[in-house]
């Protein structure tokens, strides 16, 4: 092979003073700065064949270290050194590794039953103890003791400001060389499905170091294991690096190695989910504030300005009070006023029937009214302006909670929809044991949903009985109605009352209702009011009955 010879053997250095001791490997001189003239011996001594300077383990400390760990099974020591591979040094041409970066690693090239291997040597206290070798099938085999081994080329460097760690040798060489060989950079053992593993058995000498930063392969393991490692690090110390390219070698081979050390110098520091620094949100905080959607009544609008992304609004009120009616119209109102389609889970009510009162707002029509006055022509046109606006989700299939969040999540993400309409969230959880309790963590996921989803969130909710006069005569709607109104008060961003004397003598008041606005987390100042509504049999609309200017607030 071409490159120059390892000198990791058994062949004796004939001096006096040294009779029986076996060389072990080659390092670089302290004293004179050769890369590796320095001879190590099994008896602990040293000896340069550059400066011609020697030391006895008994005046040098960190060999008297070395004496200490030969003198351990010495016998074992020399049959693991002949069970490994001699090795040459030359450039990894199409790695673009030169060879100064494979001596100083000292990672070799080799043979074993004809075939050529990559061959990655492990040390500990300046001993040879494993070598990992790769062939070209990419297969890997461990010589030596791998147990004993430490981090790929952490024998090198002395603990200090910052240490590299990538997930495999031929990035460590990458990254050393792209840096002079001059910052301490070490690779993991066994890749990213040991990592953890191998940060934890090196975690007195990696906490010595001030920054250590984790450059992983950009995969989804690569960043997983990142941040797993991450996490056994203390605070603060931990560093993890993005790369635009799949690895440091495979940038480098592109001609892309200033981007390496670029992404280098650019490591985020590791925070637990959840932590975010006041720096990386100031330049948002400084926009205008988002103008709200329109809702169906402008007087609601007015008050609470409007609905944003990332919202919960809830709608309480009793049976047969005409929350779904008032869903309808804002669902109506958003198609024709909005560019995205909307999404409609009504739990319990058929799809056909959503689908012609839909075509009723939009044709202020009463089409489930047989007695009302429309012509099928006008139905037939209501139904066609609802074709790729509309979503419904077919409730003849399972109403679980989870398999809504996912219908959620494929609204959101697969259909590019942004407002969805439950109706209703009761009967989500009414075959739970613990109703309350499948509340409170139904509404913490939606609570998360819409922030990852970037939607609102409208839904209705049932009111459990109250004290006084029932919600179905016109009696008040309050906060702590809602069932489940603990969770439902800590989550949404608006909640909104209606009421409705269903039972009243005259056909007026039966047709006359109110909205209350019971919470109003965004200014507060919506709280408190109401807005007076009357529905028309006619047009099967719901139209606003007082001026909004009326409410003093």
């Amino acid at each position: 092979m071409n490159g120059t010879r390892n000198s990791i053997g058994t062949r004796k250095v004939r001096r006096v003073d040294y009779p029986d001791s076996d060389i072990l490997h080659h390092t670089s001189c302290p004293d004179c700065g050769s890369r590796d003239n320095l001879g190590v011996y099994s008896d602990g001594h040293s000896y340069c064949f550059g400066c011609k300077s020697h030391k006895n383990a008994k005046a040098d400390q960190s060999m008297g270290n070395q004496l200490n760990s030969i003198q351990q099974s010495t016998d074992a020591k020399r049959a693991d050194r002949k069970a490994m591979l001699e090795v040459d040094f030359q450039s990894l041409k199409a790695r673009r590794i030169t060879e100064d970066t494979c001596r100083k690693f000292a990672y070799g090239i080799s043979s074993d039953s004809g075939r050529i291997l990559q061959v990655e040597q492990y040390f500990t206290g300046g001993i040879l103890v494993a070598q990992k070798t790769r062939d070209s099938d990419k297969k890997f085999k461990w010589l030596g003791a791998p147990k004993s081994a430490t981090l790929f080329g952490q024998h090198l460097w002395k603990p200090g400001k910052r240490v590299v760690i990538t997930e495999g040798a031929i990035d460590c060489l990458t990254v050393a060389q792209l840096n002079g060989l001059k910052w301490p950079v070490v690779s993991l053992k066994n890749g990213a499905g040991g990592s953890q593993n191998d940060i934890k058995e090196n975690i007195e000498w990696l906490e010595e170091f001030e920054e250590v930063i984790l450059c992983f392969d950009s995969d989804e393991p690569g960043r997983k294991a990142a941040i797993e490692c991450a996490k056994i690090l203390s605070p603060g110390k931990a560093f993890i690096t993005s790369l635009s390219g799949k690895d440091a070698n495979e940038m480098l081979v592109k001609g892309d190695g200033g981007s390496v050390t670029a992404s280098l110098w650019q490591s985020a520091p590791y925070r637990p989910d959840g932590i975010i620094s006041i720096n990386e949100v100031i330049e948002a905080a400084k926009r205008p504030l988002e103008e709200g959607r329109s809702t169906a009544f402008p007087s609601l609008t007015k008050a609470i300005f409007g609905t944003r992304r990332k919202e919960l609004i809830a709608l309480g009120g009793g049976v047969g009070s005409g929350k779904t009616d008032i869903f309808t119209q804002c669902i109506a109102h958003s198609i024709t006023t909005y560019p995205e389609p909307v999404g409609v889970i009504y739990l319990e009510q058929p799809d056909t029937e959503t689908a012609r009162r839909l075509a009723g707002k939009l044709q202020n029509k009463p089409f489930c009214d047989p007695e009302g006055e429309w012509e099928q022509k006008e139905l037939d046109e209501g139904l066609e302006k609802l074709r790729d606006r509309i979503y419904l989700y077919d409730h003849v299939g399972s109403k679980g909670s989870e398999t809504i969040k996912n219908t959620i999540r494929h609204m959101a993400l697969g259909l590019g929809i942004r407002d969805v309409y439950l109706d209703h969230l009761t009967a989500l959880v009414s075959h739970e044991q613990d109703e309350r309790r499948a509340l409170d963590a139904l509404m913490a996921d939606f609570g998360s949903l819409v922030h990852q989803l970037n939607i609102s969130l409208f839904f209705v909710s049932h009111l459990s009985t109250p004290e006084g006069k029932a919600h179905e005569e016109g009696g008040r709607v309050m906060a702590k109605h809602f069932r489940g109104s603990r969770s439902i008060m800590m989550w949404s961003n608006f909640m909104i009352g209606i009421e409705r004397n269903q039972q009243a003598e005259t056909l007026e008041e039966r047709q006359s209702s109110t909205l209350r606005i019971l919470k109003d987390r965004n200014t507060g100042k919506g709280a408190g009011i109401t807005i007076p509504l009357r529905y028309n049999t006619k047009t099967g609309m719901l139209l606003e009955e007082t001026p909004f200017e009326n409410n003093d607030y």
